[in-house]
C-alpha cells in the first residue's frame, strides 16, 4: 500500500526488494546468535530474548511505521462505487501456476533448512552449530542479490528472473547432495543467496503484476505460498528422512525445483495476456 501511494510504478519491485533485504540483514546475525545462545545458555534464554525483541518491536511500531491515508474508493458519475474488473481465466490460470511454483520453491528451501543441520551432524560429522554460520553467510550474500534483482526488474521480465532463481536453487541442491566438506557448503551459499534473494525480493511483485489494484490480496496469496510450502515440505522431510535418510531430502528438493522451473515456464504475464 505504501509503495502504491508513494513510489513510481516502475520502481515498486526495487522497493519490495529493499524492504525484503531488511529480513536478510536480520538473518546475518540471527542464526549464529541463536545457535550460540542455545548451546551456551539453553533454549529458555534464547526464546526469552526472542520474546523480548518481539515486545520491543510492538512498542516501536506505533512510532515508526508510516501512517497511510485510507484508500479512496473510485466512483462513477452517479456517485456509485466502481468495483475492480474480475480476473480473467488466463490471469487465474497464471496465478494458480505461480502459487504452485512458489510453494514448491519455498518448500524446498524449508526442507533444506530442516535437513542440513542434521545432515552436517550425522552424515558429515560436523558440528550442527556451523549451520548458524552457513545461514548467516547466505543472508549476508542475499542483500546485494536482492537489490540487483530489484534494479534489473525494470529491464527484464519478472518471471524470467524468477526462473533464474529456480536454476540457482537447482545448482545449490545438486551441490549440497554431492558436497562432503564444509567449504563446499560455504561456496554453494552464493547460489542459495541468488535463489532466496531473487525469490524473496521479486516474488510478490510477480503476483502483484497479475493482480493490479489488489495489493492486499496479492501479498496475502504470495505469503500463503510460503506457509503451504513449509507445511508440505515438513511432511516430505518426515517421510523421506524416515525411509531413506536426511541426505536424500536434497534429492527430493532437486525434483521439486525442476517441477517449479517447468511451472514458471508456463506462466504468462499480464502484458502477454492482454496482448493475446
Amino acid at each position: 500500500d505504501y509503495a502504491e501511494a508513494e513510489i513510481p510504478l516502475e520502481r515498486i519491485p526495487l522497493f519490495n526488494a529493499i524492504m525484503r533485504a531488511q529480513i536478510a540483514f536480520a538473518w546475518v546475525a540471527g542464526p549464529p546468535t541463536g545457535f550460540l545462545l542455545a548451546a551456551h545458555f539453553g533454549f529458555d534464554v534464547s526464546y526469552g530474548i526472542a520474546a523480548a525483541l518481539y515486545i520491543l518491536l510492538a512498542i516501536v511500531t506505533f512510532q515508526l511505521l508510516p501512517r497511510l491515508p485510507a484508500k479512496q474508493k473510485k466512483l462513477n458519475e452517479a456517485g456509485e462505487q466502481i468495483d475492480l474488473a474480475p480476473l480473467s481465466s488466463a490471469i487465474k490460470q497464471s496465478l494458480i501456476i505461480c502459487a504452485l511454483g512458489f510453494s514448491l520453491l519455498w518448500g524446498a528451501n524449508n526442507a533444506y533448512l530442516i535437513s542440513l543441520p542434521i545432515h552436517l551432524k550425522d552424515n558429515l560429522n560436523l558440528d550442527a552449530q556451523l549451520m548458524g554460520w552457513v545461514m548467516g553467510t547466505t543472508a549476508a550474500l542475499e542483500v546485494p542479490f536482492m537489490l540487483l534483482a530489484g534494479h534489473y526488474a525494470s529491464r527484464f521480465r519478472l518471471i524470467t528472473l524468477i526462473r533464474c532463481a529456480g536454476i540457482a536453487a537447482l545448482i545449490l541442491y545438486v551441490g549440497v547432495y554431492f558436497a562432503n566438506q564444509l567449504w563446499h557448503l560455504f561456496v554453494l551459499q552464493i547460489f542459495n543467496a541468488i535463489f532466496i534473494g531473487v525469490l524473496a525480493g521479486l516474488g510478490v511483485s510477480v503476483i502483484q503484476d497479475l493482480m493490479p489494484g489488489r495489493s492486499g490480496a496479492a501479498s496475502g496469496l504470495y505469503t500463503n505460498t510460503t506457509h503451504i510450502g513449509n507445511l508440505l515440505s515438513s511432511l516430505m522431510v518426515g517421510v523421506v528422512a524416515d525411509y531413506f535418510g536426511y541426505h536424500q531430502v536434497f534429492l527430493a528438493n532437486i525434483l521439486l525445483v525442476i517441477i517449479a522451473i517447468w511451472a514458471f515456464g508456463k506462466v504468462k504475464t499480464s502484458r502477454e495476456i492482454a496482448a493475446a
